[in-house]
């Protein structure tokens, strides 16, 4: 029997040996092995941080310990890190062997006995502990008076928020919860709400929040197995039918508890209602009768509501209803004063004063927009940063705009203009506030550059630039700590050819680089090119090429295409192999970092400007235009060995391609749409991207207005006109696009006699599992890309028959060497 085995890894591949003067390609053993800075952490000061690199060695990891302007260095393999001290003059150290030693900052001296705390104690009023002997006992002891109580049967307790006492949940006898209150200094306890049988409470902290909330988690009613197993839909539902998705067993239901003496308890949500936020006395709730957004554009049962719940006294009042599909989103303010909405219907941002019950529009109609995917379609942002109690600011495609929820002061543009005209897209960072200055990550929409501006908050003028690089730090969601006594700042950057790495700035302008972690320097890497073209539109496109670090440009070289999303504001992101990502297909393609690094060149054209009606025709024109740009400009690209891959909406895309172009020799589909038509009476299980009305956008209309672009844009019927081998991924367990979808493209492909595989993982679900099916996965696809691109030797499975039956016993993976070809 034939069996898998890393040994052969190369064979399968067909990777060719390399010098010893040649750096290796990347495989399995690479992705085992691959090192990467996890843990960090800053002292309270600012003049240590301490960080862990995982893989270092290969199986384990290396403690790293330093002052931040790098003097010195302490390094410990296998162990972890427990601490600084409150004073900032030791860290604590678990060593290998899980002993506790303690390394003075200053002498560098390491003591085996440490006794400074982690933190400098102060003494709380009352200590709640759970007993070592009764389980479900807590013991209540009061620094007041040094009364000890003990209270039994408690699930779960939390403090109030003013500190005043402790809420208990305890199992009654009925087996129903209870809440008690109990008194700190009184050393009362009263009960102030009472559950049913069979009920679970379960306690949740809102920051800013005057009230505790607590959840309360109800089974449904018990089955009557003697009535019919039946379901019934009706036209008036909020949802469309559903047969798919899991029934629920349970319900939730949100209150609040007063810290006042009558300890007021307040029901926020019931069925159909969610809990958006809690803020100073008001809550935030929405009711969404229909779990499909998109439901809305015609079904009136399927429309949401808004609705403020004052926590004092339980007082609902209705805030907005949408009156449209459009999208309805709401926010409360940090104090709760204010509700604001973002109306795409009206396109206004409205603020609701909940002192007040009254509701204003604070915007001026289609001043702030933002793009999306679809060319013709602007929505409201409604990324927000909260200023003080009553201003907020928010960002369009390029710029920030500040609000006044009292609607005293109009709103305007902070930066005035500045990014919009000079191609410059602000974000903002976590860092809130550097100096009484928003502080924004800043992205040049020309160069791919990321960087930093700063606005003043006090004084109206155009941002300042602190810094601009061809580095990346993770986007829209940089990865920056702050110390927590100092203007230290420690942050993650990464390019294309450096591995991810810690840096510490105090003003963003000049960074200090504190760790060197660098794997990709043992094999062939990767550098990555900005790609501009023309579609025949005249559409302007762009994307990346990554091509090795040792490119020959007197070499003929395969490519890759990828298809998915838009990745050119990522172009100096550093994409490890084993990185789970979009950008990485989430594993269900081989990594752009493997590709190169084994001898393909690769390109991610960015997947946008698609036109509303004729989405994958628009992308298709994006991709060959790209190609062909390619094969215009750099002569080393073979032309005749070009591939294609793509997952998910990658892989519709895909589909579509190859049965419109003949322009591929292999090509890749992992569990994409075949036909609009089914696809357009179908809601999978788990998405959450509204797939029904989501494909009449896609062709601009509903399956009996435009039935002909149903036809168009789906590959199962143009499926006779494909020439390009095919390799199919699809699982049957798939919950985002259903197994139906790829087999009957599948099966249609076998009667038309085109060359076409198709791979079904068990329990893969939209994926692959990590481990052996993936390993299996990913070198299945580099043997059929490698056999069509490179004209290695193709694997007995794409040769041979391998019977079902024989499946976890035969794998057909080594190399056929007999003269067979697919």
């Amino acid at each position: 029997m034939m069996r898998i085995s890393i040994f052969f890894t190369c064979i399968y591949f067909g990777i060719a040996a390399f010098s010893s003067a040649q750096k290796p390609a990347i495989d399995f053993d690479t992705y085992k092995t691959w090192s990467n800075i996890s843990r960090y952490e800053l002292s309270s000061n600012g003049k240590y941080i301490a960080f862990l690199i995982e893989n270092e060695p290969g199986g384990s990891q290396t403690l790293i310990i330093k002052p931040t302007n790098n003097k010195w260095e302490k390094q410990y393999i296998g162990a972890t890190f427990s601490g600084f001290t409150y004073n900032n003059n030791s860290a604590l150290i678990t060593k290998s062997g899980g002993k506790l030693v303690e390394l003075n900052l200053k002498t560098k001296n390491e003591n085996d006995q440490p006794v400074l705390p982690l933190r400098k104690e102060s003494p709380e009023p009352v200590s709640i502990q759970r007993s070592d002997i009764h389980e479900n006992r807590i013991i209540i002891k009061s620094l007041f008076d040094n009364q000890i109580d003990s209270i039994d049967n408690v699930s779960s307790f939390m403090t109030a928020i003013d500190q005043s006492a402790v809420i208990i949940n305890v199992d009654g006898i009925g087996g129903q919860p209870e809440l008690y209150w109990y008194d700190f200094k009184s050393h009362s306890k009263s009960k102030i709400w009472e559950g049913h049988r069979g009920q679970k409470v379960e306690f949740s902290h809102e920051e800013n929040c005057n009230y505790n909330l607590f959840k309360c988690i109800s089974p449904l009613p018990e089955k009557n197995t003697s009535l019919p197993e039946v379901d019934i839909w009706s036209y008036r539902d909020a949802n469309f039918p559903d047969p798919f998705t899991p029934k629920g067993n349970s319900s939730e239901t949100f209150f609040s508890v007063s810290c006042n003496k009558d300890h007021f308890v307040t029901k926020l949500t019931s069925h159909g209602e969610r809990l958006i936020s809690a803020k100073g006395d008001y809550a935030l709730v929405e009711y969404r009768p229909g779990k499909f957004l998109w439901e809305a554009k015609w079904n009136e049962n399927a429309k949401a509501t808004i609705y403020c719940i004052s926590m004092a006294n339980g007082r609902k009042t209705v805030v907005a209803t949408q009156s449209s599909y459009q999208l309805l989103e709401a926010k409360i303010s940090p104090d709760g004063r204010y509700i604001i909405m973002a109306d795409n219907n009206l396109k206004h941002y409205i603020s609701y004063d909940t002192k007040n019950e009254t509701s204003k529009i604070i915007s001026k109609r289609s001043e702030i927009l933002m793009r999306t995917l679809y060319s013709s379609i602007n929505i409201l942002p409604f990324e927000t940063v909260w200023v003080d109690s009553s201003h907020f600011a928010i960002r369009d495609d390029n710029d920030i705009w500040m609000f006044d929820a009292s609607g005293k002061e109009e709103c305007a543009n902070l930066t005035k203009s500045y990014g919009k005209d000079n191609h410059l897209s602000f974000r903002f960072s976590s860092v809130k506030y550097l100096n009484k200055f928003l502080l924004l990550s800043t992205f040049d929409e020309v160069s791919k550059n990321w960087g930093f501006y700063r606005i003043s908050l006090t004084k109206r003028g155009s941002p300042e630039k602190l810094s601009m690089g061809d580095y990346y730090f993770g986007g829209n969601g940089p990865l920056i700590s702050k110390a927590e006594k100092s203007n230290t700042y420690v942050i993650v950057m990464e390019k294309s050819n450096e591995s991810p790495n810690l840096f510490i700035t105090n003003d963003f302008i000049k960074f200090q680089k504190v760790s060197n972690n660098h794997p990709e320097k043992k094999y062939n890497w990767m550098k990555a090119e900005l790609i501009t073209w023309e579609r025949p539109d005249k559409v302007i496109c762009k994307g990346i090429l990554y091509k090795p670090e040792d490119l020959d440009s007197t070499k003929k070289y395969p490519l890759v295409v990828s298809v998915y999303d838009s990745y050119t504001e990522q172009i100096n992101a550093f994409i490890k192999p084993n990185e789970y990502s979009t950008r990485n297909g989430y594993g269900n393609w081989l990594p752009a970092a493997w590709l190169v690094s084994n001898r393909y060149l690769v390109f991610i054209p960015d997947m946008e400007n698609r036109k509303e009606d004729s989405i994958l025709y628009s992308l298709q024109q994006t991709t060959t235009s790209g190609i062909a740009n390619l094969i215009n400009k750099f002569h080393y690209i073979n032309k005749d060995k070009i591939g294609i891959q793509g997952s998910s909406w990658g892989g519709e895309l895909v589909n579509y391609i190859v049965s419109h172009t003949t322009i591929f020799a292999a090509a890749f589909s992992g569990a994409g749409f075949t036909d609009q038509i089914s696809r357009s009476g179908f809601s999978d299980a788990i998405s959450t991207r509204y797939y029904l009305p989501w494909v009449e956008g896609q062709e601009g209309g509903s399956l009996t207005d435009v039935p002909q672009r149903y036809i168009d844009e789906s590959a199962l019927f143009a499926a006779g006109k494909i020439k390009t081998p095919l390799l199919i991924k699809h699982n049957k367990d798939d919950g985002a696009v259903p197994f139906y979808q790829g087999l009957q493209f599948f099966r249609l492909l076998r009667r038309l006699n085109k060359k076409a595989w198709l791979l079904q993982y068990d329990g893969g679900g939209h994926g692959v599992n990590p481990g052996k099916n993936l390993e299996d996965f990913n070198i299945r696809l580099m043997q059929f890309f490698n056999y069509y691109l490179k004209d290695s030797l193709p694997p007995i499975w794409m040769t041979s028959i391998i019977p079902s039956e024989l499946k976890q016993t035969v794998t057909g993976l080594e190399l056929d060497s007999t003269g067979k070809y697919p």
